[in-house]
């Protein structure tokens, strides 16, 4: 069988038309989709896209000495860049490629504690997106279906007939895909999944996903990129979702920690000098080795800490990751993760 064509989140960016180019100062420039630009010989003139009278004409904006450079020097051919609108998923596709290069930089590696949920998690948080789920909504449409952003399609099985429920919707890398008695028949093989999460790696050029990143699945519980084909499913449904960007709550702190020594370990959460109380992590590699937290202070911006019983602690910041490990000396300390 043909191998499906493949394209990463990179190919889409210009939808978002961001450009980045070099000056002859060597610095690099980017530019928003609040502009457009019409390359002319080895020149480069700015339009706002607002004077729609100056771009009809070409001719550029007044510009001050404090103000960027109008006209800048590029080495390059003439081409002419048009503008035809802003895609309305610019900033979906923006968090989608965070969570893409998140996850591309972790295969092999076991990411929370080792559920397939904990991955996309992890991924929207260090994206810069939702990840709790008083953010992201109650499971729908039954408990234990999670939501991960705005609900991008469905597919399910329908009186035995496999159904799109927006056929003409392209996904992306980035999305993220909830599986519910999924029975997926190929070839030479099937797979089955009553309840799982993936995020989708690359699509075809159809816009149907060819490589999904997941763990937990078949009891490897470290992070993994695996070929997929959604139109082999047989039963069960599909729900995608696409990361929605996080929004800042007055007084509100959420974070992840992963639990990653051999024993349970108790947190305690301090405000300033204030015991907000204790809670634990089971051992590695288990579901309850990782957590999601938040509170909301109001009054006060006293310092978040979380603090181990061997007395280590850490400062929290709003969406901070954190983990507990084993130093050196073999005893138990905490430190922030990157990202």
């Amino acid at each position: 069988m043909r191998r499906a064509e493949t394209t990463s989140i990179s190919d889409r960016v210009n939808r978002c038309l961001l450009y980045r180019y070099r000056t002859t100062t060597g610095k690099l420039q980017t530019l928003l989709p609040s502009t457009i630009l019409i390359f002319q010989g080895y020149s480069v003139v700015r339009f706002k896209r607002s004077d729609t009278a100056a771009m009809r004409t070409r001719e550029p904006i007044a510009a001050t000495d404090k103000n960027e450079p109008v006209q800048m020097r590029l080495s390059m051919i003439a081409i002419l860049l048009t503008v035809v609108g802003l895609s309305p998923s610019c900033e979906g596709q923006t968090l989608n490629s965070k969570v893409t290069t998140f996850l591309a930089g972790k295969v092999g590696a076991r990411i929370g504690g080792g559920e397939c949920a904990h991955a996309a998690s992890e991924a929207l948080r260090a994206a810069g997106a939702e990840f709790t789920n008083t953010d992201l909504g109650a499971d729908s449409p039954a408990a234990g279906d999670y939501v991960w952003g705005t609900l991008v399609k469905s597919i399910s099985i329908v009186s035995a007939k496999w159904t799109d429920s927006k056929p003409t919707t392209k996904l992306l890398p980035g999305d993220i895909i909830q599986y519910r008695n999924a029975r997926f028949v190929y070839p030479t093989f099937s797979s089955t999944t009553t309840q799982h999460t993936s995020v989708v790696a690359t699509v075809n050029i159809a816009g149907a996903p060819t490589f999904v990143y997941q763990q937990n699945f078949n009891q490897i519980r470290t992070l993994r990129k695996d070929s997929i084909d959604i139109t082999k499913l047989v039963s069960g449904y599909l729900r995608i979702y696409r990361p929605k960007a996080r929004i800042a709550q007055t007084g509100q702190t959420k974070f992840s920690l992963t639990n990653n020594r051999t024993a349970t370990q108790s947190i305690t959460l301090l405000v300033g000098t204030s015991n907000l109380g204790s809670f634990s992590l089971t051992s590695a590699n288990t579901f309850a080795s990782y957590q999601i937290r938040w509170l909301t202070l109001t009054g006060t911006t006293l310092p978040v800490r979380l603090r181990l019983s061997s007395g280590a602690s850490v400062a929290v910041v709003n969406a901070g990751g954190y983990e507990i490990y084993t130093t050196s000396a073999g005893v138990a300390a905490i430190r922030r993760l990157t990202p």
